[in-house]
């Protein structure tokens, strides 16, 4: 477990589990860490400041992921499951099921609370399950295949890890061994979906380039049609409201940036 200054990458502060320990999900919650470990059955909370470990507590099935939100901790065992767990008796207080429409979406890894939602990292999948914590409906996913494209150099070395800043309200993410961690923006409102919809990471510059592409179609299919049409205004007055007054400058983009 490591603290890293998060403008240089600097490691300020570290400790290591015992080697028959493989560290999975951890989350900071009142002050305090909480870390998972994978097949033992066996979870660790540290001093936040220190990194000193204060306790230990148990769990059933295999700690995958783990969040909190303003009561509980949260954690992924693998399936479609989701437990929220009492952060002093580390009892289960609640079961949550994840489906997108009708089908259960197992493989559930990091987790992460946002604004009343659960992000999850789905295991070697290149998008993030934005899921409704009180329904455990799938609401939309997050497709970061062009990251994941540059970073990914194994079989394990698959996309996980979510973090979101509360204060700056920033949300990064990283994968496993990877070199680097990226922020990125979501754009549009949660949306229900099933397992083969996407909302997908935009930014604002792409909509543009789209919105101006449409335009230009558009002005092509009236230039194509023209000679079949009867004129009864001057060709100008047909071109006009289709075409955006820098196009002229320009020919069709090859959006292969995004």
């Amino acid at each position: 477990m490591r603290k890293v200054a998060l403008d240089t990458g600097q490691v300020i502060q570290k400790i290591s589990l015992p080697s028959q320990y493989f560290g999975e999900g951890l989350t900071i919650f009142r002050g305090k860490i909480y870390q998972l470990t994978w097949l033992s059955t066996k979870g660790f909370v540290y001093d936040l400041r220190s990194f000193r470990k204060v306790g230990e507590f148990p769990y059933d099935n295999e700690g995958w992921g783990l969040t909190h939100d303003d009561r509980s901790l949260i954690m992924s065992d693998g399936t479609n499951k989701i437990r929220y767990i009492d952060p002093v008796s580390f009892g289960v207080t609640r079961t949550l099921e994840v489906y997108a429409g009708g089908e259960g979406v197992v493989n559930l890894n990091e987790l992460e609370y946002v604004k009343g939602e659960i992000f999850a990292n789905i295991w070697h999948s290149p998008r993030i399950a934005r899921i409704d914590a009180r329904s455990g409906q799938v609401l939309a996913w997050i497709d970061l295949t062009s990251i994941v494209s540059k970073e990914r150099h194994g079989d394990e070395s698959v996309l996980n890890g979510i973090a979101y800043d509360k204060a700056g309200d920033r949300l990064f993410v990283t994968g496993k061994n990877w070199s680097r961690l990226f922020e990125i923006e979501v754009e549009g409102g949660p949306r229900k979906g099933g397992p083969e919809t996407g909302t997908g990471l935009f930014c604002s510059w792409v909509m543009a380039e789209l919105e101006w592409l449409a335009e230009c179609l558009l002005g092509l299919v009236m230039l194509v049609a023209l000679p079949f049409v009867k004129l009864v205004r001057p060709l100008a007055d047909y071109i006009r409201p289709h075409i955006h007054p820098s196009a002229a400058a320009k020919s069709c983009p090859r959006l292969s940036r995004f």
